[in-house]
């Protein structure tokens, strides 16, 4: 199955639009995602289309960690913030 991600720019108003290369919206393979991206989001889950899933499978592990566990700073830094 392919993953791929919507590639997209920041407008000087502040407003996110896709990125287009002749008038075709990018999208880039999750695997040639930047190494800033995965220290962002950790390698925890797989469910990385919804943010708000991946912060809830990331929040989940710290009570039921994973084994094995690739990014547990993601969840040290949850863990920092709610206690």
């Amino acid at each position: 199955m392919l993953r791929q991600m919507l590639v997209v720019k920041q407008l000087e108003n502040g407003t996110w639009i896709p990125e287009k290369i002749n008038d075709q919206p990018q999208l880039r393979d999750m695997d040639d995602m930047p190494e800033s991206f995965w220290k962002q989001v950790g390698r925890n889950t797989g469910y990385l289309i919804h943010p708000e899933e991946t912060i809830a499978d990331n929040f989940s592990y710290i009570f039921f960690p994973p084994s094995p566990f690739p990014n547990p700073e993601i969840v040290e830094k949850f863990k920092t913030y709610l206690l």
